[in-house]
């Protein structure tokens, strides 16, 4: 034992090393240990919780940073959705104050394509608790439409729904209601302990590895989000005329604002697929440019033309298509886009 820690063929002045080696090590595993002892039980408590669901081809999860919580902290929900390409998901948003939480914000992750060939999109919700007690996050109905795709056929139209569970939430206050009896006695000041450097040296040593560890995990999800291709134009836009269509605007009466928004997702398209920046266009500006670009057939142009010509009827001349023509436009929107999309090599 005595020739591992003082060899001989070392230096006077080098001898010590190891034997302090041992016990520097021995001093930093202390702290971390009386940490995790401390707060085994608030982690237990406050840790995230993940639900999954399934409903045919489409796949959701429900993550919730804590289940337990203070009324100073914020609660996060994150609702993650995985759909086919032909498919696409209605998000909710929470309107006024759900129960006994308010709303903050809520923010939306673009669409992405996965490596397994499937869309992926999430919505994030950060509700403030308003009242301490056993709270319930109400069941949330996540509406899916599909489209399936026949030569010289008409697209079908499948809707799929998922309803999340409720989910309890415990909230507290910030100071816990104690009685005058269990206060006990009150005991005088003492003084402090004096200062002690020993755990310094291996605090600040578990610090640095912590951080370092920290930067390799955040540089491996950096660069594995940065390999993972975005959903290309098509499928964004067929995922929103879905999406579009699942609001029933047309249904209630809103056709200026479907035919608004229709418009919107057919030049966001355009604009995306032949990188043409048009943003402010009219629609005469709009056809000129078009009539620049030679990857667009003379059919699909006299289409743009027409449909650009009907949102601008609807909007300027209150022109109200009825629901056969309406049909009719959003299929042949749907062809276009399925047209003109970049093909696979």
């Amino acid at each position: 034992m005595r020739r591992m820690l003082y060899p001989e063929r070392f230096p006077s002045f080098y001898r010590p090393l190891p034997m302090a080696l041992m016990i520097f090590l021995v001093l930093s595993s202390l702290p971390a240990r009386g940490v995790q002892a401390s707060n085994a039980k608030h982690h237990a408590k406050s840790r995230p919780k993940e639900i999954h669901y399934k409903n045919g081809p489409i796949v959701l999860s429900m993550e919730i940073n804590r289940v337990e919580m203070s009324l100073a902290q914020t609660l996060v929900i994150t609702l993650k959705t995985q759909t086919p390409q032909n498919c696409s998901a209605d998000l909710p948003h929470f309107k006024g104050k759900p129960g006994a939480f308010q709303v903050q914000a809520e923010y939306d992750s673009p669409p992405r394509l996965t490596p397994n060939g499937r869309i992926a999109s999430s919505r994030t919700y950060l509700l403030q608790p308003l009242l301490a007690g056993k709270q319930t996050i109400a069941s949330l109905a996540i509406l899916y439409c599909c489209t399936s795709y026949e030569y010289n056929s008409k697209p079908a139209w499948t809707k799929f729904t998922i309803r999340t569970d409720p989910v309890p939430i415990s909230v507290h206050t910030l100071i816990e209601s104690t009685s005058a009896k269990s206060l006990g006695t009150i005991l005088p000041p003492v003084e402090a302990p004096p200062s002690s450097w020993r755990g310094v040296p291996a605090i600040m040593f578990a610090s640095s590895l912590a951080a370092g560890i920290l930067v390799l995990i955040g540089f491996r999800l950096w660069r594995n989000t940065s390999a993972t291709p975005n959903a290309s134009a098509h499928e964004i836009a067929r995922a929103k005329i879905g999406g579009l269509i699942l609001r029933n605007l047309t249904e209630q009466g809103e056709l200026e604002l479907f035919f608004q928004r229709l418009q919107e997702i057919v030049r966001d398209y355009v604009r995306q697929r032949f990188d043409l920046h048009s943003q402010q266009a009219t629609s005469r500006e709009f056809l000129k440019r078009i009539d620049r670009i030679g990857d667009i057939s003379e059919h699909s142009k006299l289409f743009l033309g027409h449909f650009l010509e009907i949102c601008d009827q609807v909007k300027f001349a209150r022109r109200r298509p009825g629901p056969c023509e309406v049909e009719q436009i959003v299929e042949a929107c749907t062809a276009f886009i399925e047209e003109t999309k970049v093909r696979s090599r």
